[in-house]
């Protein structure tokens, strides 16, 4: 009998130190999911405990690089998978996709090309009807400054890539660029960015971003007040902004939780990025507002097509911003999550980083040869590059 119970004690403390490091390893592999978990959890004393551990434990495993080995290895997989001869079925679905109608190829269509579920590829990454000219658009845009639930599902986003020219520096030194946003300004996007203007002297750029906040919880991070400080006395001719991952979640106002997406939530927030965008360009910066890209979570996705949906009616009514869709460069040919490209030499790239969220570096780098572009140009912008939002019929 003793020596069942020693048996079993025995068992029973490996079976602890298995799940022990079994834990360790999934927070060594997966701390940006875990954090993701934690952000998409509704307000409570749940969240307010989870988010914190789970920021403190990515923020400490970060250094190590673990996460870029094992995109790496992902890519690798991946680049084996899309190797292995296609169906007999798959030249069929290639013929079907690549007859579809196409908008114009973005700036990013040479260098990479979307992958199909058959491994087949496409010459745009992106299928879609082009959005209205903006003369057109500004002429059906809704004259009420405010929106609800029922106003924000008839808004169309547009699809265009093309951004307004800049108007001439206003002084003789560099030109001062922002790069403003949570984590999907810092993760990708400000690097790739910071790299391409280090060999423009004409360019100054100012970090202005900040990862876990948003315009939904101005009580964990008030962007207002934090802002001002981040620019340390300089004041920007433009701004970049990528901005509004983490705010699909409802919150609470004068002690009233307010569910996301209800009238009350979409007029606060609607009112919060009004103020936000004012402060943004209140010295005559030229704002360019990047929407969310598609999400590999169906409810998160929505969640953020709601998002785009409310910015893109504030920014289009400010004439010193522009609404920038970015899906028509990393969205698949269905304007749907991609997670992986391929370049014209055959080579498969990660553009999408393990979480389903925030880009990749190398998803980034299809974005930044349009922005760099876009602050290299001086003309003054014409009153019809800005879009106006449309209220007729939903978006796809």
């Amino acid at each position: 009998m003793t020596e069942q119970r020693l048996n079993l004690t025995d068992s029973s403390r490996s079976l602890a130190w298995l799940l022990l490091v079994f834990a360790i390893l999934t927070a060594l592999l997966e701390s940006g999911g875990l954090r993701v978990w934690a952000q998409r959890l509704d307000i409570g004393p749940w969240r307010n405990l989870s988010l914190p551990a789970a920021d403190a434990l990515h923020t400490a495993i970060a250094p190590l690089g673990i996460d870029r080995l094992r995109q790496g290895a992902l890519a690798n997989l991946e680049k084996l998978r899309h190797d292995i001869p296609p169906a007999p079925a798959a030249p069929a679905v290639a013929a079907a996709a690549v007859t579809a109608p196409i908008c114009p190829a973005p700036i990013s269509a040479n260098l990479w090309t979307s992958i199909a579920p058959a491994a087949a590829t496409f010459s745009t990454p992106f299928i879609a009807t082009p959005a209205a000219p903006a003369s057109a658009q500004a002429s059906a845009a809704a004259t009420s400054s405010s929106i609800d639930v029922s106003t924000l599902s008839t808004i169309i986003l547009p699809l265009s890539t093309e951004l307004p020219p800049l108007p001439a520096k206003r002084s003789a030194g560099p030109r001062v660029i922002a790069l403003v946003g949570d984590s999907m300004m810092t993760v990708g996007l400000s690097a790739d960015l910071l790299r391409g203007m280090a060999g423009h002297s004409e360019l100054k750029p100012l970090r202005a971003f900040r990862s876990g906040t948003g315009l939904s919880r101005p009580e964990v991070f008030d962007w207002m007040h934090e802002y001002p400080t981040m620019l340390n006395g300089e004041q920007p001719e433009a701004v970049i902004v990528a901005i509004g991952a983490n705010d699909g979640q409802g919150f609470v106002v004068d002690g009233k939780v307010l569910a996301f997406g209800t009238d009350e939530w979409i007029a606060v927030y609607e009112s919060r990025l009004k103020h936000f965008l004012d402060m943004l360009t209140r010295d005559g910066a030229q704002v360019i507002w990047a929407s969310m890209p598609p999400m590999r979570n169906a409810k998160h996705n929505e969640r953020m097509l709601e998002i785009n949906r409310i910015a893109y009616h504030v920014v289009s009514q400010n004439p010193h911003a522009y609404w920038w869709n970015i899906t028509p460069y990393v969205g698949d040919p269905a304007g749907q999550f991609r997670e992986f490209a391929q370049a014209q030499n055959g080579s498969v790239t990660r553009i999408r980083q393990p979480d389903g969220i925030h880009l990749s570096d190398q998803g980034a780098a299809l974005l930044t040869p349009a922005l760099l572009h876009w602050l290299e140009s001086s003309a003054e912008p014409s009153s019809a590059d800005i879009r106006r939002p449309t209220t007729s019929v939903a978006s796809p």
